[in-house]
């Protein structure tokens, strides 16, 4: 009898134990225009970017034309533009959007994935040779004639998506890294993309494409300050750039470059232009995925 007890009693305790347990993390995973996390004296308690942990305490507040993605557990959640929400009410009323920002996503996973596709794994000897490469623990300088292993080891870290340890050692070795360097300060610049800090990805990519003569990062550069100004709310800049990426007659991000530059010229009421944009991409750029948020804006305006 006394055992049984027990045993009850354990599984109370257990029951107990597990109803206090926290939920999962709420984690920002992707924002976009002003979004500011408070606590409930309306102050500051962190500094938005990707992959922030945002305590259940916390508010999440959006401005006018921004918008984040919270994951909590297996579910995300959209939060849109002119909210005011803390972490611990959100419901499935925020578990969906049909705000056209939320097309910002596609197009940032869809620029990563493409970019990531072409980094290659460094071997370990590579990585070593003629170099004091610290390890991940505690990355330092990297000395002597060794870009190309800098190179190798931020192209690693971007794989693995350490991209606090990329910024990091871009910033360090800051003093060393030529302008011309511009693999290695694309590789910064998408570090910071992917982080949402737009305003320092802006500065890196026009960096690159100051310097960099007609070719591939050179183009790639303008289509991503375009596509950071639009994070920004900053329109105009963004159709400046866009444009000039359009003009170039690169064609990797080209569907991608008409659709955003829409959605700029629709943030600034121009109506007529925006469908001549959304209609381009439904025209030439059919079987693009990005086709059939364009066919939705277009039919919206209608």
């Amino acid at each position: 009898m006394c055992n049984r007890y027990i045993i009850i009693l354990s599984i109370f305790l257990l029951l107990c134990s597990a109803e206090g347990q926290p939920r999962d993390h709420a984690v920002l995973t992707f924002f976009a225009g002003p979004v500011e996390i408070i606590d409930d004296s309306g102050k500051k308690a962190a500094e938005p970017e990707a992959g922030l942990k945002i305590p259940s305490g916390a508010i999440v507040k959006t401005g006018k034309n921004s918008l984040c993605w919270i994951t909590i557990g297996n579910t995300q959640y959209t939060i849109p533009e002119n909210s005011r929400m803390r972490i611990s009410e959100l419901s499935g009323n925020y578990s969906q959007s049909d705000n056209s920002f939320s097309s910002l996503k596609k197009l940032h996973h869809s620029a990563v994935n493409s970019y990531r596709t072409v980094v290659v794994a460094v071997r370990a000897e590579k990585m070593n040779r003629g170099s004091t490469l610290i390890d991940d623990r505690s990355v330092g300088v990297i000395q002597g004639s060794s870009a190309d292993i800098l190179c190798s080891y931020m192209e690693n870290q971007f794989r693995l998506k350490d991209y606090h340890s990329v910024i990091k050692i871009h910033k360090e070795n800051s003093s060393t890294i030529r302008k011309d360097h511009l693999k290695i300060n694309f590789i910064a610049a998408m570090a910071h993309l992917n982080l949402c800090h737009y305003k320092e990805a802006v500065e890196v990519f026009k960096g690159i494409y100051a310097v960099s003569k007609a070719d591939r990062l050179k183009y790639d550069s303008l289509y991503f300050c375009g596509f950071s100004y639009y994070a920004m709310n900053a329109y105009s800049d963004s159709i400046e750039h866009l444009s000039r990426y359009i003009e170039s007659g690169s064609k990797k991000f080209i569907a991608d470059a008409f659709y955003l530059r829409g959605l700029n010229y629709l943030r600034l009421e121009k109506r007529d232009l925006a469908l001549r944009d959304f209609r381009t991409v439904i025209d030439l750029y059919s079987t693009h995925s990005i086709a059939g948020d364009a066919k939705r804006e277009y039919q919206r305006l209608q």
